[in-house]
Protein backbone atom coordinates (compact mmCIF):
# COMPACT_ATOMS: atom_id res chain seq x y z
CA UNK A 1 0.00 0.00 0.00
CA UNK A 2 1.21 3.70 -0.77
CA UNK A 3 3.20 4.84 2.30
CA UNK A 4 3.93 1.48 3.65
CA UNK A 5 7.96 1.57 3.04
CA UNK A 6 7.91 -0.76 0.13
CA UNK A 7 10.45 1.98 -1.36
CA UNK A 8 12.53 2.70 1.81
CA UNK A 9 12.58 -0.92 2.97
CA UNK A 10 13.35 -2.12 -0.70
CA UNK A 11 16.37 0.04 -0.98
CA UNK A 12 17.86 -1.09 2.09
CA UNK A 13 16.86 -5.06 2.03
CA UNK A 14 18.66 -4.98 -1.35
CA UNK A 15 21.65 -3.27 0.16
CA UNK A 16 21.83 -5.42 2.65
CA UNK A 17 21.57 -8.28 0.01
CA UNK A 18 23.84 -7.17 -2.61
CA UNK A 19 21.02 -7.05 -4.82
CA UNK A 20 19.41 -4.46 -7.35
CA UNK A 21 16.58 -2.25 -6.45
CA UNK A 22 13.85 -1.68 -8.92
CA UNK A 23 11.31 1.10 -7.99
CA UNK A 24 8.77 0.02 -10.62
CA UNK A 25 7.02 3.73 -10.21
CA UNK A 26 10.56 5.45 -10.47
CA UNK A 27 11.14 2.94 -13.72
CA UNK A 28 7.55 3.87 -15.63
CA UNK A 29 8.53 8.27 -15.23
CA UNK A 30 12.01 7.66 -16.26
CA UNK A 31 10.79 5.11 -19.39
CA UNK A 32 7.64 7.25 -20.33
CA UNK A 33 9.80 10.39 -19.48
CA UNK A 34 6.49 11.61 -17.34
CA UNK A 35 5.65 11.78 -13.82
CA UNK A 36 2.83 8.71 -12.58
CA UNK A 37 0.50 12.12 -11.68
CA UNK A 38 1.06 13.01 -15.21
CA UNK A 39 0.52 9.65 -16.72
CA UNK A 40 -3.23 9.90 -14.91
CA UNK A 41 -4.29 12.24 -16.44
CA UNK A 42 -2.97 12.92 -19.86
CA UNK A 43 -4.05 8.99 -20.39
CA UNK A 44 -6.02 7.37 -17.41
CA UNK A 45 -5.36 4.98 -14.91
CA UNK A 46 -6.19 1.55 -17.14
CA UNK A 47 -3.61 3.10 -19.10
CA UNK A 48 -1.07 2.93 -16.29
CA UNK A 49 -2.03 -0.19 -15.36
CA UNK A 50 -1.14 -1.96 -18.77
CA UNK A 51 2.14 -0.69 -18.31
CA UNK A 52 2.85 -1.68 -15.16
CA UNK A 53 1.90 -5.36 -16.36
CA UNK A 54 4.22 -5.18 -19.14
CA UNK A 55 7.19 -4.46 -17.17
CA UNK A 56 6.23 -7.06 -14.68
CA UNK A 57 6.75 -9.50 -17.88
CA UNK A 58 9.61 -7.67 -18.92
CA UNK A 59 11.46 -7.76 -15.42
CA UNK A 60 10.21 -11.95 -15.08
CA UNK A 61 13.63 -13.35 -15.88
CA UNK A 62 16.03 -11.23 -12.99
CA UNK A 63 17.31 -12.55 -10.70
CA UNK A 64 18.86 -10.86 -7.36
CA UNK A 65 16.68 -8.07 -7.22
CA UNK A 66 14.30 -6.47 -4.53
CA UNK A 67 11.13 -4.60 -6.61
CA UNK A 68 8.78 -2.04 -4.54
CA UNK A 69 6.02 -2.07 -6.89
CA UNK A 70 3.34 0.96 -6.71
CA UNK A 71 0.08 -0.25 -4.04
CA UNK A 72 -2.04 -1.04 -6.66
CA UNK A 73 0.29 -2.80 -8.77
CA UNK A 74 -0.50 -6.63 -7.35
CA UNK A 75 -4.18 -5.50 -8.17
CA UNK A 76 -4.78 -5.74 -11.76
CA UNK A 77 -4.17 -7.67 -14.47
CA UNK A 78 -3.41 -11.12 -12.38
CA UNK A 79 -0.04 -9.14 -11.37
CA UNK A 80 -0.27 -10.90 -7.79
CA UNK A 81 -0.54 -14.40 -9.00
CA UNK A 82 2.49 -13.67 -11.67
CA UNK A 83 4.58 -12.26 -9.07
CA UNK A 84 4.20 -15.50 -6.85
CA UNK A 85 5.21 -17.51 -9.10
CA UNK A 86 8.64 -15.57 -10.11
CA UNK A 87 9.10 -14.46 -6.76
CA UNK A 88 9.21 -13.76 -3.14
CA UNK A 89 6.35 -11.65 -2.32
CA UNK A 90 6.61 -9.14 1.42
CA UNK A 91 3.29 -7.43 1.74
CA UNK A 92 4.11 -4.46 4.12
CA UNK A 93 0.94 -4.15 6.29
CA UNK A 94 -0.03 -0.82 7.93
CA UNK A 95 -3.38 0.59 8.87
CA UNK A 96 -4.83 3.89 7.39
CA UNK A 97 -4.18 6.07 10.27
CA UNK A 98 0.30 4.84 9.47
CA UNK A 99 -0.51 5.38 6.20
CA UNK A 100 -2.14 8.81 6.22
CA UNK A 101 0.96 10.22 8.40
CA UNK A 102 3.58 8.92 6.63
CA UNK A 103 1.85 10.27 3.63
CA UNK A 104 0.29 13.70 4.23
CA UNK A 105 2.99 15.51 3.46
CA UNK A 106 3.80 13.52 -0.08
CA UNK A 107 0.15 14.16 -1.49
CA UNK A 108 0.63 15.84 -4.63
CA UNK A 109 3.03 13.35 -5.88
CA UNK A 110 0.14 10.70 -5.77
CA UNK A 111 -2.79 10.70 -7.95
CA UNK A 112 -5.21 8.73 -5.80
CA UNK A 113 -4.72 10.78 -2.84
CA UNK A 114 -3.69 14.64 -4.16
CA UNK A 115 -7.19 16.22 -3.25
CA UNK A 116 -7.49 14.81 -0.01
CA UNK A 117 -7.23 15.83 3.33
CA UNK A 118 -7.92 14.76 6.90
CA UNK A 119 -10.72 12.54 7.94
CA UNK A 120 -11.38 12.46 4.04
CA UNK A 121 -7.84 11.00 3.27
CA UNK A 122 -8.05 8.64 6.18
CA UNK A 123 -11.46 7.36 4.96
CA UNK A 124 -10.36 6.85 1.09
CA UNK A 125 -7.15 5.16 2.48
CA UNK A 126 -9.11 2.33 4.61
CA UNK A 127 -11.51 1.96 1.88
CA UNK A 128 -8.79 1.19 -0.56
CA UNK A 129 -6.88 -0.53 1.79
CA UNK A 130 -10.01 -3.20 2.34
CA UNK A 131 -10.09 -3.25 -1.38
CA UNK A 132 -6.61 -4.02 -2.24
CA UNK A 133 -5.86 -6.22 1.15
CA UNK A 134 -7.45 -9.20 -0.60
CA UNK A 135 -4.74 -9.72 -3.35
CA UNK A 136 -1.84 -8.18 -0.73
CA UNK A 137 -2.82 -11.29 1.70
CA UNK A 138 -1.96 -13.76 -0.87
CA UNK A 139 1.88 -12.68 -0.54
CA UNK A 140 4.27 -15.43 1.05
CA UNK A 141 4.91 -13.14 3.40
CA UNK A 142 3.45 -10.59 5.60
CA UNK A 143 5.58 -7.90 7.31
CA UNK A 144 4.04 -5.36 10.14
CA UNK A 145 5.34 -1.96 8.84
CA UNK A 146 5.22 0.09 11.55
CA UNK A 147 8.86 -0.19 13.21
CA UNK A 148 10.53 -2.77 10.76
CA UNK A 149 13.53 -2.98 10.24
CA UNK A 150 15.78 -4.12 7.61
CA UNK A 151 17.06 -6.79 9.93
CA UNK A 152 13.61 -8.12 11.19
CA UNK A 153 13.25 -9.06 6.61
CA UNK A 154 16.39 -10.75 6.75
CA UNK A 155 15.44 -12.91 9.77
CA UNK A 156 12.30 -13.59 7.92
CA UNK A 157 13.48 -14.66 4.46
CA UNK A 158 16.05 -16.65 6.52
CA UNK A 159 12.98 -18.30 8.17
CA UNK A 160 11.32 -18.48 4.83
CA UNK A 161 14.31 -20.44 3.23
CA UNK A 162 14.23 -17.55 0.35
CA UNK A 163 18.02 -16.82 1.88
Amino acid sequence: MMGSGKSSQGVKLAKALNYQFLDTDQFIEASQNVKISDLFISHSEAFFRQIEHQILKDLSPLKNMVIATGGGFPCFGGNMELMNLLGFTIYLKADAAFLASRLENHQSERPLIAQLSGDNLDNYLNDLLKKRETYYLTSKLTMEARNLKTQHLIEALQKEGVL
